[in-house]
C-alpha cells in the first residue's frame, strides 16, 4: 500500500504513515502489532483475509502461536467498540480469516485533520498573525458562538460530549484502579496458578506505589472467569480503570499482553506485549507496573521506582515453586496450607536467599494460627524466623514486616516494636490491605478505637470484597462497644456470603452481649449447622452463650463433656476463662486466665477490651493481669 494515507470508518481515522488511530480525534494507545493488523484488514476492506496470510504479513520473520493473532483482534475489537456509531468492524470467518466489514474513506492527504482538543506539538511553528478588515467583530462573534455552544453542551451533554470533554479535562489521571486475574491461554488448568501468581505479583507491585489505590487480589479474584462489563467491575470495586490480560507460558518463555481501560466508558489508555524468559518474571512485573503508573500520570517517588526496578533474575523453578505456593496459600484451608508450607520451603532450600520465599512462609505460619494445623505459639514462632530471614535478605519487604508485626503483637506482646513494624510496613507499602488489617486488630486492642475504625476503613477500601477483612472490622465495633457498627458488619458478611459460618457465630456474639438470647442462639445455630455440628470450639462457644443468658446448668453440662474429652488440650483456656467468669466462678477463670497467660495464648493481646471478660473486670487479679501485660 502506498504511504502516507489516510483512512476514516466510522468515528475513527488511521493514520498509515505514523500508524496512529484516532477516535474523534483524540489518539487512541494501540500496540504496533495491532496497529500493523488494523492496516492490513483495512487495504483488504470487504475481503476475506486468511489467518496464515496475516501471520505471515504481520509476523515474517518469527514463528508464533496463532492464540497471538486471536489475541490482537480481541484488543482490536474491544478499542474499536468505543465507537458509538454502533457498527461492527472485523468479523471473523470461521476456521479461515477475518474480514474488514466497515466502510472505509480515503482521506485527502492534504486535508485538516479531525479537531483535537490537544496541545500542538513542543517546537511547532505558531501560524503567522493576519488581522484583515472586521477581525475583531468576527472573533467577537466567534467567542459569542463558541460560549453558546459550550453552554448548550453543558446543559444538554448531546451524544455524552459533556462527559467526554470532563473526560479530557480530567486527562488519563486515575486515582485507584484494579488488577483482574490474567488469562491463562495455555489451554491447560494445571497452569493456572502460574497467571494467578503472575497478578499477584503485579498487584503487590502496584500496591507499592502511594498515589495509587489498588485493589487487592482477594476482591479482584472474584472476577476470574466472571465475563461482566468493565464499568460494572469497576462500580463493584469503585475504581477508575481497570488492567487486564493474558499470559502463555512454554517451557522457559513466557508472553504477557497487558492492557489498561479507563472503565467509565472503556477507553483503552495502554496496551503492551511482553516476550521473556521466566527467570525475568519479576522484573518485568515492575517494568509493568512503572508502564501503568506513567500512563496514568501517577506520581512514584524515587524509592518506589528502586523498588519496582530492584527485582533480578530468578531461578524459574525457584519462581515456579513460589508461585505454586502462592496458589494453594490464598485457598486459605488446612489442605491448602499443608501444600503451600511445603512449596515455599521447597523454594527456599533451592535458594536461601529467595526473600519471597520466606514472605510466604511468614505469611502461612500466620495464617495457620486460625487452622489448629501447629499450636499458635509455634506457628508464630517459625513465622518469626521466616520474616527476620527475609528481612536480613531485603529489608524493604512491606509483607515480611507485616508478618513480623504480627508475631511481636501476638506472640512477643511487644506492642511500641509491633507498632513500629506495622507503620513500616505501610510506609512501604501503603496499598497493602493485609498490614492494614492487622494494624487495626493492634489499635482497637490497645483501646485506640478511632484510630482502629480509620485503619480497618482503609483496608476494606483496598479489598471491599474480602469476607475476613469485614469479619476483622466488626470485631474492631465488637471490642469497640459499638455493638450496633458491629451487627452491621457481620450482616453484611452474611449478605455477600450466607454459608460463611463465622459471621454468624461472630453476630450470636453482638446479640448476646446486648442481652438478646433468643437471637444470639438462633445466629450460633445457623454457624454451628453450618461447621457440621457438635464441633469442640462450638461446644466452647454454646457454654457461654447459656452462661450469659443465665442457663447455669445447661453451661456446666457442656462444661463437665469437655473437660472429660481427650481434646482437651486444643481448647481455647481464654474463652474457658470467659464461660466460667460468667458464670461467677472466678477463681477457676482466673486459673484459666493464668494458663491463657503462661501460654502466651494469642486471644490474650485482647484482653484489655474484650467484652466476653466484662465480669471479671472489678477483680484486682484482671487489673494485674493488665499490668504484667503492659496494656495499662
Amino acid at each position: 500500500m502506498p504511504a502516507g494515507r489516510r483512512f476514516q470508518f466510522g468515528e475513527f481515522h488511521l493514520d498509515e504513515e505514523e500508524g496512529l488511530l484516532y477516535h474523534r480525534g483524540e489518539h487512541v494507545p494501540l500496540p504496533p502489532k495491532a496497529a500493523d493488523i488494523l492496516l492490513l484488514l483495512i487495504g483488504h476492506s470487504g475481503r476475506l483475509v486468511d489467518k496464515d496470510t496475516v501471520m505471515k504479513e504481520i509476523w515474517p520473520d518469527t514463528f508464533v502461536e496463532e492464540s497471538r493473532l486471536a489475541s490482537n483482534i480481541s484488543l482490536l475489537r474491544r478499542i474499536l467498540t468505543e465507537g458509538r456509531d454502533g457498527k461492527s468492524y472485523i468479523e471473523t470467518v470461521p476456521k479461515r480469516g477475518y474480514r474488514f466489514v466497515a466502510r472505509v474513506e480515503l482521506l485527502d492527504p492534504q486535508a485538516a485533520l479531525p479537531v483535537t482538543l490537544r496541545e500542538p506539538p513542543k517546537g511547532a511553528a505558531a501560524a503567522p498573525e493576519s488581522k484583515p478588515k472586521g477581525t475583531y467583530r468576527t472573533a467577537l462573534f466567534a467567542a459569542c458562538v463558541a460560549a453558546a455552544l459550550l453552554c448548550a453542551i453543558v446543559a444538554l451533554n448531546p451524544a455524552g460530549l459533556r462527559d467526554r470533554l470532563a473526560e479530557y479535562v480530567a486527562g488519563n489521571k486515575v486515582d485507584s484502579l484494579a488488577v483482574l486475574p490474567l488469562e491463562n491461554l495455555s489451554g491447560d488448568p494445571s497452569q493456572d496458578y502460574f497467571a494467578d501468581g503472575m497478578t499477584d505479583v503485579l498487584i503487590t507491585d502496584l500496591a507499592k506505589i502511594h498515589s495509587l489505590r489498588v485493589v487487592s487480589r482477594t476482591s479482584a479474584m472474584q472476577y476470574k472467569g466472571a465475563h461482566k462489563p468493565l464499568p460494572q467491575i469497576a462500580r463493584e470495586l469503585g475504581v477508575d480503570a481497570i488492567v487486564e490480560g493474558t499470559v502463555l507460558r512454554s517451557g522457559t518463555r513466557m508472553r504477557v499482553t497487558a492492557q489498561l481501560v479507563r472503565a467509565a466508558h472503556e477507553r483503552h489508555l495502554w496496551a503492551e506485549t511482553y516476550e521473556r524468559d521466566v527467570a525475568d518474571s519479576m522484573s518485568l512485573q515492575g517494568e509493568i507496573a512503572q508502564a501503568i503508573a506513567g500512563r496514568v500520570r501517577a506520581e512514584v517517588t524515587p524509592a518506589e521506582r528502586g523498588q519496582l526496578s530492584a527485582a533480578t533474575h530468578i531461578d524459574p523453578e525457584v519462581y515456579d515453586l513460589y508461585l505454586k505456593g502462592l496458589y494453594y496459600w490464598n485457598k486459605r484451608d488446612p489442605e491448602g496450607l499443608k501444600k503451600s508450607m511445603d512449596y515455599f520451603q521447597q523454594a527456599v532450600k533451592k535458594d536461601p536467599q529467595f526473600a519471597l520465599g520466606y514472605v510466604g512462609l511468614a505469611d502461612t505460619y500466620n495464617v495457620a494460627v486460625d487452622s489448629f494445623l501447629i499450636p499458635p505459639a509455634e506457628a508464630l514462632a517459625r513465622s518469626r524466623d521466616a520474616s527476620l530471614q527475609a528481612l536480613q535478605i531485603d529489608d524493604n519487604l512491606a509483607e515480611a514486616h507485616a508478618a513480623l508485626a504480627f508475631v511481636y503483637f501476638e506472640l512477643d506482646w511487644d506492642w511500641p516494636v509491633a507498632e513500629r513494624e506495622f507503620r513500616r510496613a505501610i510506609e512501604l507499602s501503603s496499598g497493602y490491605a493485609t498490614a492494614h488489617q492487622w494494624y487495626s486488630l493492634y489499635l482497637a486492642a490497645m483501646g485506640r478505637c478511632q484510630e482502629s475504625a480509620g485503619e480497618f476503613r482503609r483496608a476494606e477500601q483496598l479489598d471491599p470484597l474480602s469476607l475476613i477483612i469485614r469479619l476483622d472490622g466488626g470485631a474492631v465495633y465488637f471490642w469497640c462497644r459499638q455493638f450496633d457498627q458491629a451487627y452491621e458488619e457481620f450482616r453484611q458478611v452474611i449478605d455477600m456470603s450466607p454459608g460463611y459460618s463465622k459471621a454468624h457465630i461472630y453476630i450470636s456474639g453482638s446479640y448476646a452481649i446486648k442481652g438478646m438470647f433468643d437471637e444470639a442462639l438462633a445466629e450460633f445455630k445457623k454457624g454451628n449447622d453450618l461447621e457440621g455440628g457438635g464441633a469442640l470450639p462450638m461446644r466452647v462457644y454454646e457454654a457461654w452463650l447459656d452462661a450469659m443468658a443465665g442457663k447455669q446448668q445447661e453451661a456446666r453440662g457442656i462444661l463437665d463433656e469437655l473437660i472429660k474429652s481427650p481434646a482437651l488440650s486444643y481448647l481455647d483456656p481464654f474463652f474457658m476463662a470467659a464461660i466460667y467468669g460468667s458464670l461467677g466462678d472466678r477463681d477457676v477463670a482466673f486459673g484459666y486466665l493464668d494458663k491463657a497467660y503462661q501460654q502466651r495464648t494469642y486471644r490474650m493481646v485482647y484482653l484489655k477490651v474484650e467484652p466476653h471478660l466484662d465480669a471479671l473486670r472489678a477483680d484486682p487479679r484482671f487489673v494485674d493481669l493488665l499490668q504484667r501485660m503492659k496494656l495499662t
